[in-house]
């Protein structure tokens, strides 16, 4: 949650799960969900009206978090 901050996302609240919700710099969720997709790297992204500018990022491995935050840093630069 952190490092998502830190690259400009609105983290939703302290995650009391294995996931974060947060809004993308830009509320343009949907399109950096596709963007993740075609990296091999899946989060959710709910069409949903209170939901549709958010993704809803699950906690894995170091690596793999690691995998998602240089995708995501390159998508917000």
């Amino acid at each position: 949650a952190a490092r998502l901050r830190q690259l400009g996302f609105d983290v939703v609240g302290p995650s009391r799960a294995n996931f974060v919700m947060c809004r993308p710099p830009g509320g343009e969720a949907a399109a950096m969900c596709a963007e993740l997709a075609a990296r091999g790297i899946y989060v959710r992204h709910f069409d949903a009206p209170r939901l549709a500018d958010m993704l809803r990022i699950s906690i894995g491995t170091d690596a793999e978090m690691d995998k998602v935050l240089a995708a995501l840093e390159v998508l917000v630069s």
